[in-house]
């Protein structure tokens, strides 16, 4: 074989070795990301969990209707739909 062949070859080889590393480094980032999409979802699942406590908290003090968050103000909900949710 030539000098020019032979080195045309390990080009190849290492153009080669160059894409399974960076096959290899994207399957860690993917491992990476589902890792992080996992604790996100549980993280989510705690904050849906600790809204709806809250929310019965709240509802079992002050009976239903809505908090006006900048005053701080609990707005009663009207008769009839206090009425409906009780039925």
């Amino acid at each position: 074989m030539t000098e020019q062949e032979l080195q045309k070859i390990g080009e190849l080889q290492q153009k080669n070795n160059a894409v399974v590393a960076e096959l290899g480094q994207i399957e860690l980032i993917k491992m990476n990301v589902h890792a992080r999409r996992e604790a996100a979802e549980k993280y989510l699942a705690e904050l849906r969990e600790e809204e709806d406590t809250l929310g019965k908290e709240l509802s079992d003090k002050y009976g239903s209707g809505s908090i006006n968050l900048e005053t701080g103000e609990f707005v009663p909900a009207p008769e009839e739909a206090a009425e409906e949710v009780a039925e």
